[in-house]
């Protein structure tokens, strides 16, 4: 604990958060109460008698899910060794909510990565969230949940209320949706309007900017270990991922475009110069040169996102897609900025009105944020000429912000 709390107050003094990785729903079969529990109904079953998850993970959704379906998916254990805890019952409700602001309270952390949130009850969700955000106002809390339909995402964030009554009130969650046709789009097994015609279902989240989007996941292959992916792929990626509404999540050593199989091989350690490392890749000297490059490219968009409140909090606006390309601008009341992504091996030339975001000719200035591209102004358009696999960010500036 002390090793612990000295790590968070030195990222504290670094200007750094740190989130700590909770598991509310199931505990390992090494726990000293797998095998003596406080109460008899502690856990789903025991550890000699005890469902399966069959992941039927639909059925939480679904209003018409039959109970036998609902209570498997939910009451199952992940396999022999994941006891699966019993929030059903208001002891074990109270003592993980307890034991969720002890660690809050004790250590110092600022947010909560709640692993395999839907398998819990929707109303332990919510009681958990309401505990942390009265005792903690600031605490944010993800919730991972892995699923590639975005209507299951939407139905567990906060900020309305499900067919059961319940408004979860969590935070945020993992938006596995738009991670899975993004991998998709940039390994080319589908057209770049995919991206767009993903991001219609924003509609159903009370407000799209909370999700949390994803680089890559622990849990699955990385981005350089699926089948047709490119390094210049892996790159149109992270742009997009660095651009796109919501929170973004790096997974470490996706910024130097690491290999990743199957799990356990996608956890491979970081090649950071720790014994038996034959190379630092944290240093630039030390990187091949496709890692350099995928290095700054991520360190470049980072900044991009750093310093543009339009991507950070903007709306975001569809002005060009078609199957190699995609057009989109980040809007708030400070700034306009375009994102421009090109996947074709070919130059792509694209226009579009300046009315699409709110601006006339007279208004627009365009400013190369990232990678300036040929860039003609018409009256009322703009002509934008991407190289082949390229992204590109303009900021968009009236004549006379732009003089000063």
């Amino acid at each position: 604990m002390q090793t612990l709390r000295e790590l968070i107050e030195k990222a504290h003094a670094l200007g750094l958060k740190v989130i700590q990785d909770q598991v509310a729903n199931h505990i390992g079969s090494h726990h000293p109460s797998a095998d003596d529990p406080p109460l008899d109904n502690w856990f789903h079953g025991t550890m000699q008698n005890h469902l399966l998850e069959r992941f039927q993970n639909s059925v939480l959704l679904s209003p018409h899910g039959n109970r036998d379906e609902v209570r498997n998916t939910l009451d199952g254990w992940f396999n022999d060794d994941m006891p699966d805890m019993n929030q059903d019952e208001p002891e074990v409700a109270r003592y993980e909510i307890q034991n969720s602001l002890w660690w809050v309270g004790i250590t110092g952390i600022d947010g909560i990565r709640q692993d395999t949130i839907q398998y819990v009850p929707r109303s332990f969700i919510r009681d958990l969230s309401n505990a942390l955000h009265r005792q903690y106002p600031r605490m944010w809390m993800v919730g991972e949940v892995f699923e590639r339909d975005a209507a299951q995402t939407a139905f567990f964030i906060g900020g309305h209320t499900g067919w059961d009554g319940i408004d979860t009130r969590l935070d945020s969650d993992f938006d596995f949706s738009l991670w899975s046709v993004s991998l998709a789009v940039f390994t080319d097994h589908t057209p770049m309007r995919a991206l767009r015609d993903q991001l219609k279902y924003d509609a159903l989240y009370p407000d799209p900017s909370r999700l949390t989007t994803m680089v890559n996941n622990h849990d699955t292959r990385r981005f350089m270990s699926l089948e047709g992916a490119t390094l210049e792929g892996a790159m149109l990626h992270t742009a997009f991922m660095l651009t796109v509404r919501g929170t973004p999540q790096l997974y470490s050593g996706e910024e130097i475009a690491m290999e990743g199989k199957d799990d356990p091989d996608n956890r491979r350690d970081f090649p950071g110069g720790f014994p038996g490392d034959r190379k630092n890749a944290f240093s630039p000297t030390e990187r091949t040169q496709n890692q350099q490059r995928m290095w700054q490219w991520t360190h470049d968009w980072i900044k991009v996102r750093h310093d543009s409140s339009a991507i950070r909090k903007g709306r975001l606006t569809d002005l060009f897609y078609d199957d190699d390309a995609y057009v989109y601008a980040r809007q708030n009341n400070a700034e306009t900025v375009l994102v421009a992504i090109n996947r074709s091996a070919n130059a792509k030339r694209i226009a579009f009105s300046t009315r699409l975001f709110g601006l006339g000719f007279q208004d627009v200035f365009l400013h190369p944020l990232l990678r300036e591209a040929d860039a003609i102004l018409q009256k009322e358009s703009v002509t934008i000429t991407l190289p082949p696999r390229s992204a590109v960010a303009y900021l968009v500036r009236g004549a006379r912000q732009a003089a000063n």
